[in-house]
């Protein structure tokens, strides 16, 4: 009986020991399981470019084949296949000037050479040999032959000297001698009938009502 007990009591210290390495081994698993998932994520490759932010909160991502930055000036020139994404434009060019303030936020972009900027989800699309963005009040100066257009209202501006156009307001000003300015009506949308005092279709009588 007493070595039946005794081969009792060990069975039973043998199991218990078990339990409490299996818990134990458990609780520093878990750890060691998501450190392994965290290191995992970690060699994913992160995406290239530089990331500047805005005043507002929103990122500047940027990629370009050459970047020079000046220490004393606080300016970062990216030239050679140029492209800017934020939330809601879409920038290309030949090269591009962004200057920082103190704390590493952007107060101003120039870019220069075959300079497109489109704002994602509308019809709005810029075009112009150089373009300049004041962040402190949002506005888009473009010049060396500048043209913007709206495919979703239908319009044109080009032949401008300058034109501005303020992002926050989203309003457009043009300047020059021979700028040309056209309001189209999109396509799909037009009516029938004649000019702007003219019918636009049917019969004046036939619209009376007895």
């Amino acid at each position: 009986m007493n070595h039946l007990d005794r081969c009792g009591s060990n069975e039973v210290m043998s199991w218990s020991r078990f339990m409490r390495w299996a818990a134990l081994t458990a609780v520093w698993a878990a750890p060691l399981c998501v450190t392994a998932e965290e290191a995992a994520s970690k060699t994913d490759p992160a995406p290239g470019g530089t990331v500047i932010q805005t005043p507002s909160g929103s990122r500047l991502v940027i990629h370009a084949k050459s970047v020079l930055y000046d220490f004393n000036d606080r300016v970062a020139l990216f030239e050679k296949d140029v492209t800017v994404t934020d939330s809601q434009v879409l920038l290309t060019a030949d090269a591009m000037s962004v200057y920082l303030t103190a704390e590493n936020s952007v107060r101003r972009i120039e870019a220069a050479g075959h300079v497109v900027i489109k704002e994602l989800g509308t019809g709005k699309q810029a075009t112009a040999g150089r373009a300049v963005y004041d962040v402190s009040d949002e506005t888009v100066t473009l010049t060396e032959d500048p043209q913007l257009q709206e495919t979703q209202q239908g319009f044109v501006t080009k032949g401008a000297d300058r034109i501005l156009y303020y992002r926050a307001k989203e309003q457009f000003k043009a300047e020059g001698e021979n700028m040309q300015i056209e309001f189209l009506i999109p396509e799909g949308k037009a009516g029938k009938g004649g000019g702007l005092f003219g019918p636009t279709g049917g019969n004046d009588k036939e619209k009376k009502t007895p």
